[in-house]
């Protein structure tokens, strides 16, 4: 039985089935073993084939990763690194543009003052 969501125009759209990694993997690995046709573990996981060539392309493109987990784990600390970098030169930006603005409206302020007492 297909699920159905009910748009607020009283039409109704197919809810897409979500996979996890998990299932994902599994189904890869097994198309990997040559032992079944794609069509018979399309049939058995009930998913599309076209999906099954979509996860094998990412699964052997992403290969490399479960090969050198190291390579990926500096790559990932370079990267949050560089982001806490960026953060902190944004953050000492933020204050230093935060006290110009105060100055300006204070001076502002001053010579409106001044303009009133004239």
């Amino acid at each position: 039985m297909m699920k159905y969501n009910k748009l607020k125009d009283g039409m109704r759209r197919k809810l897409w089935r979500q996979y996890t990694a998990v299932l994902k993997t599994k189904v890869v690995l097994e198309v990997l073993k040559n032992e079944k046709i794609r069509a018979e573990i399309a049939t058995e996981y009930k998913v599309l084939p076209q999906s099954i060539n979509s996860w094998k392309k990412i699964f052997l493109e992403n290969a490399e990763i479960a090969m050198d987990p190291s390579k990926t784990v500096k790559k990932y600390k370079e990267e949050k690194a560089e982001l806490r970098s960026k953060e902190k030169r944004n953050t000492k930006l933020i204050g230093k543009l935060t006290i110009e603005k105060e100055w300006v409206a204070e001076k502002l302020e001053s010579l409106d003052s001044i303009n009133k007492l004239e």
